[in-house]
C-alpha cells in the first residue's frame, strides 16, 4: 500500500476525451458572446494593420514629393530613388532637413522656412513606431493579467527584447486595435502637415 504522502500518477478521465466526429462542447451564451467579440476584434485589427501601412505609405509619398521640390528635379523616380535609398526613416528625414537648411543658407528669403520644417520633422520623429510592427509583426491573442483575451500586433519572435521589456513593465507586447487606429489618425495629420509645408515651400520658390 502506498504511503499516505505519496503522490499518485495522474490519469486522464477518458470519458471526457473528445473523439473525432464528436460534436463540439456546448458553450454558455456568455462564452459565445465573448468569442464573437474576440473574433470581431481580431478581424478589425487585421483591417487596422493594413490601414497603418497604407496611411504611413502616404506620409512617405508626401515626403518623397517634398524632396523632389527641394532638390529641384522634375523626375519623380529620381526623387523616390534619393528618398528611399537610406534604409532608416530617421536618415531620410535628416536628409530633407539638411537640404532645406541648404536652401535657406544659399539664399531662399524666408526666415520661417527652416523653423517650420523643424517643427514638422520633430513630430514625425516622435511618432509611435507601429508601422514596423504592422509590416513585420504578427497578430497574436494574449491573455492580460485579468484573464481578458486581447489581440495585438506583436513584434517578430526574434525581437526578444521587445517581449522582455513589455513583461517587465507589466504590459503586453505589441500594439492594440485602439493604438493602431490612433496611429492611422496621427499619420493622416502628419501627411496634411507635410503637404501644407510643401505647398508653402513651392510658393516661396515660385513653383506652381
Amino acid at each position: 500500500m502506498a504511503d499516505e504522502g505519496e503522490r499518485k500518477a495522474w490519469k486522464p478521465d477518458l470519458s471526457k476525451v473528445r473523439k473525432i466526429g464528436d460534436p463540439p462542447p456546448e458553450r454558455s451564451p456568455e462564452e459565445v458572446k465573448l468569442m464573437e467579440a474576440l473574433a470581431k476584434e481580431h478581424s478589425d485589427l487585421r483591417d487596422a494593420r493594413l490601414g497603418v501601412l497604407d496611411s504611413w505609405n502616404l506620409v512617405e509619398g508626401a515626403l518623397a514629393e517634398l524632396l523632389r521640390t527641394v532638390v529641384g528635379t522634375h523626375d519623380p523616380i529620381v526623387a523616390s530613388i534619393l528618398y528611399f535609398s537610406p534604409h532608416s526613416f530617421r536618415t531620410r528625414l535628416d536628409t530633407i532637413s539638411k537640404l532645406i537648411e541648404h536652401l535657406v543658407v544659399s539664399g531662399v528669403k524666408d526666415p520661417d522656412l527652416k523653423k517650420n520644417w523643424d517643427r514638422v520633422a520633430e513630430k514625425l520623429r516622435k511618432k509611435k513606431n507601429i508601422r514596423n510592427l504592422a509590416a513585420h509583426g504578427n497578430i497574436i491573442t494574449y491573455a492580460d493579467p485579468s484573464g481578458k483575451n486581447t489581440p495585438l500586433i506583436a513584434p517578430v519572435m526574434m525581437q526578444m527584447d521587445a517581449y522582455l521589456n513589455a513583461y517587465r513593465s507589466g504590459k503586453l507586447p505589441g500594439a492594440s486595435l485602439t493604438e493602431a487606429r490612433q496611429f492611422i489618425q496621427t499619420a493622416e495629420r502628419l501627411r496634411i502637415e507635410v503637404d501644407a509645408y510643401h505647398q508653402r515651400l513651392k510658393t516661396v520658390l515660385g513653383i506652381r
